[in-house]
């Protein structure tokens, strides 16, 4: 819904729905839009030091999920076998694949998984799984710029630990069931919050909690969230909650996620929050 102060008589809002980035880029440069909510990855270095592209951190809890089948020491294998720096340069990325989704405000420790290719293979070695083909399937509307990392994941898997890993783009239906099913191997899920807190993200990991995909039980964590009720705004047990997802391998976070948009200032008064949501309350035109 757009709500416009009385005031803002010679603003006209339309808000175009296009399916296509590279579309929607063109007409941002021709002029036929004012503001772009997503540059892909392929050409951001085109606009990287434009005075019209700002970056907005997202409250999201996006991460890789493994088939609960798949023992410690291998999962253990998985992420300490990718260089996190090179899928961070791919994306041109603020925050740090490898390390928690969650806004940084919302903690105050450092639980980021390292690279590190020689502890790699010897959790692999030492695993008991061993089932060598994977997919990796992820949702085909994060488009071309998720598919770019899920190629790289998967050729990294290749080269490090020797695993033959297809790429699966799924229709949405498709991709909802198989997560309901937990007939995945590996599987890219984007966790998007209801609200900017540290709760609200990690609620999904509850031991009852539906969407608990992994079927992650533990009676600590479980115990944190209860506290977690009590004093929302608490760093120091978001700390210990992040901890214990570290410490487990519970799933591969991508980082805190940015969203970077163009803008070409003949509009103020407008916001976008962590949550993505658009604020045109105050929308009006920039006369200078």
């Amino acid at each position: 819904n757009i709500h416009l102060k009385k005031n803002n008589d010679d603003v006209f809002v339309k808000i175009h729905f296009i399916e296509d980035q590279a579309t929607a880029l063109r007409m941002y440069d021709r002029k036929d839009l004012d503001l772009l909510t997503l540059i892909p990855v392929r050409e951001f270095n085109k606009y990287k030091n434009s005075n019209e592209i700002f970056h907005v951190p997202m409250s999201r809890m996006d991460g890789m999920f493994f088939n609960p089948k798949m023992d410690q020491n291998f999962k253990k294998a998985l992420f300490h076998s990718l260089d996190f720096k090179k899928l961070k340069d791919l994306y041109h990325s603020i925050g740090t694949p490898g390390c928690p989704a969650l806004p940084k405000k919302l903690y105050s420790g450092t639980y980021c998984y390292d690279y590190d290719l020689k502890k790699a293979k010897k959790y692999l070695k030492t695993s008991s799984y061993k089932k060598n083909k994977f997919i990796l399937s992820f949702s085909a509307l994060g488009g071309d710029d998720i598919q770019r990392g899920m190629e790289w994941m998967a050729y990294e898997w290749k080269k490090n630990l020797n695993l033959n890993i297809s790429i699966e783009p799924l229709e949405t239906g498709v991709f909802l069931n198989k997560i309901k099913t937990r007939n995945f191997d590996i599987i890219r899920k984007g966790l998007p919050l209801d609200s900017p807190k540290c709760l609200d993200g990690l609620t999904q990991f509850q031991s009852q909690n539906i969407n608990n995909i992994n079927n992650f039980r533990n009676k600590d964590f479980d115990h944190i969230l209860i506290q977690l009720e009590k004093t929302p705004e608490s760093k120091s047990l978001c700390d210990q909650a992040l901890k214990i997802l570290q410490d487990q391998y519970v799933y591969l976070p991508l980082g805190n996620m940015y969203f970077s948009f163009l803008q070409n200032h003949k509009f103020t008064g407008w916001y976008v929050n962590s949550l993505n949501m658009v604020d045109l309350e105050n929308l009006k035109r920039n006369h200078k």
